[in-house]
């Protein structure tokens, strides 16, 4: 399992995902695909329930070229975003039982979902687990023109104007605003939630200043660097390696550390 913000996940070593992930694959897919010709004899397709450009799709595509390389086949990454995830788990499950259809997600789609959303849809009955591929640490990302210059003025801000405040997220109930309901019952906080279609989305928001913060799962490092937004905090009790001088949750001493985001390859 990789363990890599997502602005590092191009370093992680592509014989590891090539070999490792073609393996899983080719052991998955044979058995739904009931085929004699050897698996793959035509191009793979990994779902993405979420906007271009967020993490679980940066995710994908790293894999998707590795196992391109590996396999001999191309690997094509189809977005489906909406309703958290659900809309690309539905297109996996209405696929042919072939072995060419996979879905790479986090694992609020299997774990909340379910229980967030009114839907036929039923993770542990209709999709198999194939492998766990990554997880990485959040980070407290805010608007460049918000008054906080860390996360304890942040709560300071939001207990002045209770409702005011607000963040942005990936969608209802994966980890991005999960952690931010944690952070309001940590700090006593309430602060309004506003779900997007995808982390991408939610980022470009807060950079724009139509949002205040978000819990990034490491698509604004660029960003961060260039000051377009602001870094607050590692919401991890462990230091980031990519930026060792950020306060992490540990530093501020009662917050609860969120879990980190989780990422499947689903058959």
């Amino acid at each position: 399992m990789i363990h890599t913000p997502i602005s590092s996940a191009r370093s992680v070593s592509r014989r590891w995902l090539a070999i490792g992930s073609a393996a899983f694959l080719a052991a998955a897919a044979l058995p739904a695909a009931s085929q004699t010709a050897a698996w793959p004899s035509k191009p793979v397709r990994i779902v993405v329930g979420f906007a271009p450009g967020g993490g679980t799709d940066v995710m994908a595509r790293t894999l998707a070229q590795s196992l391109t390389e590996a396999l001999g086949q191309p690997v094509i990454v189809d977005n489906k975003p909406g309703a958290s995830g659900n809309l690309g788990a539905s297109d996996v499950v209405k696929a042919a039982p072939d072995g060419y259809t996979f879905l790479i997600a986090p694992t609020s789609v299997e774990t909340v979902n379910p229980s967030l959303f009114k839907s036929s849809l039923l993770p542990s009955r209709d999709l198999t687990p194939v492998m766990g591929i990554g997880r990485m640490q959040m980070y407290v990302v805010a608007r460049p023109t918000l008054e906080a210059k860390d996360v304890k003025q942040l709560i300071a801000l939001a207990k002045a104007q209770p409702g005011k405040m607000n963040f942005a997220s990936s969608g209802p109930g994966t980890p991005p605003h999960l952690a931010g309901e944690l952070f309001n019952q940590s700090t006593g906080t309430s602060i309004t939630h506003i779900p997007y279609r995808g982390s991408a989305p939610a980022l470009q928001d807060v950079m724009a200043s139509q949002a205040d913060f978000v819990f990034d799962p490491g698509i604004a490092f660029p960003h961060i660097k260039a000051g377009k937004v602001k870094l607050l905090a590692v919401a991890s009790d462990r230091k980031s390696p990519f930026f060792p001088d950020a306060p992490t949750y540990a530093d501020l001493g009662n917050l609860r550390e969120p879990h980190q985001m989780r990422f499947s390859l689903i058959l």
